[in-house]
């Protein structure tokens, strides 16, 4: 009887803790797990069990009041204890039995302890309350050195970067045994050391050098000198100039407008009679181009010489004639554009063919025969890409290229609704972005919008009139109203500034072919396959140009129209009754 009330003080001790946090209440469990051990182990598995019970309670409710705390040590332990219970389940007291009633026992008067006995109980609740505490202290030590819990990210960052400081020490390796073998080893010299001598001329030259900068200095201060004088003299020529010119427009009184309309109303006549005349010459493959391009220089003479009495009168000066001698120019560009030779293909495919058939199929194509060279005036001036703006993704907005890509592969995937409504998202960021209208003029073309493609283009060209995307739109729409001069002048500029775009070399080849002009629809063809050899259209295009000229090329046009089918095109019956089979 005399161990009651030391278990009676051990039980104060370890549950003196019982309100504080998860990390003493798993302490106060742990004491309870030892104690149930060392009762299993002396031989009490009764007490044991209730001891393991008592624990495995405690340390559900710890999960239930802390599920993240430690999950795995809890779990490992809610095992242990499950185990024990199952080994000791003969012996373990039923805990949804009522307990029996059990008589209130005898109270026995006790004897009271001798002063030894209380010494030694003293000295045993001593010795047990350190190796508690040392027990807790190595408990704490464990749980505070288990490593944190680290994130799958974390860590393929962290072997992220060691790959990367990997790589740099390769590459650091590499780059000092490079400089080791660059370095070679270097012979003592043997001459005595020369550093004054060095010196000396060094100082010998820099004195050298100052006095030739202050001559120098010298020159160039005279030339300046000079310059001024000129520049004082050129100034006295320009003020004498000025009088001059005045003195003139006062000599000469101002015109009559309407003279002056007359006169430009009969060059705007000439134009279009020299453009009529070049078009009928190329139509009936008349060799009368040198005489259209003299016509031509004479009409730039006589602007010229308009633009000069316009000069000299106070009316303003339209722009009118520039504009058509600038079109007139871009038309007979193409107009008198190269033949493309025949390709290798069409060559053996030619060479294979029948002998009637290749007695009507015409010669290879091959360059416009020139009696003599043209003189600059003559020639069809060539457009100077310096005075012609560029447009491009960096005109865009700033944070508007990821839009601009998206916008791009909409179009590409023929979603062209959702390409248009991002293109317009752009533009409420810049209204006025060139690049970004021609886009979404075409678009609207492709949903079939002309209205709103009509005012997008309006819009493009009053802000860059030579913008080559632009002018395309606007001549696919005139194409389509079957307005074909207006489409040739717009698709001729367009190939002015943009000359190997295939999609308007292949409608200028349509527009011409509408026109009769068949060489140069020919030729306009052969260039979209020349910039685009896949070109299904053109090869289509092709196909029904050599079909119908007079006499047909039928090998050419089936071997075309065969390559258009390959590529995807559909099929037409009223071009296949011009092709028949070949014999």
């Amino acid at each position: 009887m005399r161990w009651f009330p030391v278990l009676a003080l051990l039980l104060v001790l370890t549950g003196s803790s019982g309100a504080a946090g998860p990390d003493d209440q798993y302490l106060d469990i742990y004491n309870e797990i030892l104690q149930a051990d060392g009762l299993q182990q002396s031989g009490h598995p009764a007490a044991a069990a209730a001891r393991y019970l008592e624990a495995q309670s405690a340390l559900k409710r710890l999960k239930d009041e802390h599920p993240t705390w430690n999950s795995t040590i809890v779990s490992f332990r809610l095992d242990y204890l499950a185990e024990q219970i199952q080994a000791l389940a003969r012996v373990a007291p039923a805990p949804s039995a009522p307990p029996p009633q059990v008589p209130a026992p005898v109270q026995v008067p006790v004897p009271a302890p001798t002063v030894t006995e209380v010494a030694g109980l003293q000295e045993q609740i001593r010795l047990l309350t350190a190796v508690n505490v040392q027990l807790e202290n190595k408990l704490k030590e464990a749980l505070s050195v288990q490593p944190a819990a680290v994130s799958p990210r974390e860590i393929a960052k962290a072997e992220e970067k060691v790959v990367m400081l990997q790589k740099e020490k390769d590459l650091l390796a590499v780059a000092l045994e490079q400089s080791k073998a660059a370095k070679t080893p270097v012979a003592p010299s043997a001459k005595p050391d020369n550093t004054a001598s060095q010196l000396a001329d060094a100082n010998q030259a820099l004195a050298e050098l100052k006095a030739r900068s202050s001559t120098e200095v010298k020159a160039v201060q005279t030339e300046l000198a000079q310059l001024k004088d000129s520049l004082a003299e050129a100034q006295k020529k320009i003020a004498a100039d000025a009088t001059e010119i005045d003195a003139l427009k006062s000599a000469h009184p101002p015109r009559d407008s309407s003279e002056i309309t007359a006169e430009r109303d009969k060059l705007k006549a000439e134009l279009a009679a020299r453009t009529k005349d070049l078009a009928d010459a190329e139509a009936h493959r008349d060799p009368s181009v040198a005489d259209l391009r003299a016509q031509l220089a004479e009409v730039e003479r006589q602007r010229n010489e308009y633009k000069a009495k316009l000069a000299a009168s106070p009316v303003a000066a339209p722009a009118a004639t520039d504009a058509q001698a600038e079109q007139l120019r871009a038309r007979l560009a193409v107009l008198e554009a190269q033949a493309i030779p025949y390709t290798p293909q069409e060559l053996a495919m030619l060479k294979h063919s029948s002998s009637t058939a290749s007695a009507a199929t015409p010669a290879p194509p091959s360059a416009p025969a020139q009696t003599t060279a043209p003189n600059p005036a003559q020639a069809p001036a060539t457009p100077v890409e310096s005075k012609h703006i560029v447009h491009s993704m960096k005109d865009l907005p700033p944070g508007a290229g990821a839009l601009m890509t998206e916008a791009n592969r909409a179009a590409m995937q023929r979603d062209y609704a959702k390409a248009a409504q991002i293109y317009q998202e752009i533009l409420r960021q810049d209204p006025n972005n060139v690049f970004v209208l021609a886009y979404l003029a075409n678009a609207q073309y492709a949903l079939g919008q002309w209205a709103d493609c009509e005012k997008t283009v309006t819009h493009s060209l009053a802000l860059d009139p030579d913008d080559p995307a632009s002018l395309y739109s606007l001549g696919i729409l005139r194409y389509r109203e079957e307005k074909l001069d207006e489409a040739l002048d717009a698709l001729s500029r367009s190939a002015k500034y943009s000359p190997t775009n295939p999609a308007t070399q292949f409608y200028l080849g349509n527009v011409l072919a509408a026109k009769g002009l068949r060489p140069a629809s020919e030729t306009a063809f052969r260039k979209a396959l020349k910039f685009e050899p896949d070109y299904a259209d053109a090869h289509y295009g092709l196909a029904w140009v050599y079909a119908s000229e007079k006499p047909p090329s039928l090998e050419l046009a089936r071997w075309h129209y065969r390559r258009a089918l390959d590529l995807g095109h559909e099929k037409n019956a009223d071009l296949e009754k011009l092709l028949p089979p070949s014999p």
